[in-house]
Formats: structure tokens, sequence, C-alpha cells
């Protein structure tokens, strides 16, 4: 449901269900009774927010606020030499998000953002097989679900009297901690992490052709974006995001 409360304001509502189609485990590891099945898992969300503009157009913003409730939620469980899918009984998502843009000038645009995520299990279910275990809890937490996460970035603009237009863009992501596996293991949690890239570009006078150096983790952040842990082995494995890069680009338009 929308409702435009006036020109440059929108109000909106939305009610939504969906679900994802169940399965069967069917790498058994030790004997048969490991060849089990997982029910779908079932999601209902609600959102409302506000869209608006102000400041004759200079500045907009827009809010949300969501609420989303699973029953039997799929999680995949990596712990060589047992993996398998199985349901964690329900869990509740609620979040907010609230974005800026400001632009004062024609060649200068700024933008904002913030997001916070509770994210958590409401009751928790007993795993399939005999060593198919769900190692979760009531306090465990979602994974790749950060409970903030903070955007900010800017764009400069300069168009030169032959017809030339030079840009300026730089931008700043931060998360706080990220849940790798089901488990919450904290030897492959990462404790969070911020990116910084740049890039400056020029599009000659033709407006066809446009060249770019850019610069992407500048800070040289060292982070997590996946891991796997096995008890059975005693090992743990990590990968980590891309380093710091330098790069060139081109691009021609017709």
């Amino acid at each position: 449901m929308n409702y435009k409360a006036a020109d440059d304001v929108l109000l909106y509502a939305s009610y939504s269900q969906g679900f994802k189609q169940g399965g069967f485990n069917g790498r058994p590891l030790a004997n048969a009774d490991e060849v089990t099945q997982y029910a779908p898992e079932e999601l209902t969300t609600y959102e409302a927010g506000l869209k608006a503009q102000w400041l004759d157009r200079r500045l907009t913003t827009n809010i949300a606020a969501f609420r989303s409730t699973y029953k039997d939620i799929q999680l995949t469980l990596n712990q060589t030499p047992t993996n398998f899918v199985a349901n964690a009984a329900s869990g509740e998502i609620t979040g907010v998000e609230l974005e800026m843009v400001l632009r004062p000038a024609a060649w200068f645009t700024f933008n904002a953002g913030v997001g916070y995520l509770d994210a958590k299990y409401t009751s928790v279910g007993e795993g399939l097989g005999p060593t198919q275990i769900l190692p979760i809890t009531l306090r465990s937490r979602f994974v790749k679900a950060p409970e903030w996460t903070v955007t900010t970035g800017l764009d400069l603009t300069h168009e030169f009297a032959s017809g030339g237009e030079a840009a300026f863009r730089a931008d700043y992501t931060m998360y706080s901690r990220i849940f790798q596996d089901v488990a919450n293991t904290p030897i492959i949690t990462e404790p969070g992490y911020g990116l910084l890239n740049a890039r400056i570009s020029y599009t000659l006078p033709n407006k066809a052709v446009s060249l770019s150096v850019f610069g992407t983790n500048l800070t040289k952040s060292l982070y997590l974006v996946s891991g796997n842990i096995s008890g059975a082995f005693g090992l743990a494995e990590d990968s980590y995001g891309r380093p710091r890069e330098f790069g060139v680009s081109a691009s021609y338009r017709f």
C-alpha cells in the first residue's frame, strides 16, 4: 500500500510470504540413516517506510522498518566430513534502514546510510540423523548478518570549457561482527571491518570515451569473507577479502 502525503512525501507498507523448497541429504558418511529429509523454509515479512525529498529536492531521505519471521529455517552445516542441511525450528529478523542523499550543488553529492539488524532464533530444532546435530542455541546468531552496517560516500564533478568532464567518487562501508558458521565459532568469526574505495574519471569532450584510475580497500583492511571448521579433523579454514588494489580502466560508449 502506498500513500502520497505530499508531492515529495511517500508512505508505504507491504506484506509478503515466500518459501524455499525442502530436500534431502544424499551423502551418508556412516550408514543409510543419514539419508534424511528437511522441510521447506517459510518466511513472512512486514515492512513500512517513508520516502521524502526536502529543500527543493536537494535532500532525499528514506527510512524503512521491517520484521521477518521464519519457520523451519534451513541451516547448512559444513562440518567436514559431516556436511548436511537441517531445519532450525524458527527465527526472526527485525531491522531498520536509514538512507540520506544530499545534493547542495550540481557538482556535489553526499550520501550516507545506516542499517540495524537483530537476527535471532526463537526456537531450535534437534537435527536429523545420528551424526546430524545442530550446534545452536537460542543465543546463537544468524550467519552473514552483521548487527550494524554503515555506508557513506561523495561524488564531485567538474565540466571543463572544452566539454570534457572530471569526476571523483569515494565511499566507505563499515560492518560490525559477522559470524561465518552456524555454530558461531570464535576462531572463524570476523570481528568487524571497514572498506574505503575511490575512483577518479575523465570523460573526453566527445562523451564517448572515459578513462579512470581507481583504488579499493585503500586502508588495507584484513577481513574474513568466509570460514569453515571441522572438529573431527581439528581443522579451521578462513578465506580473506581482497587486499589493497589499484587499477585503470577505459570505456567507450556507442
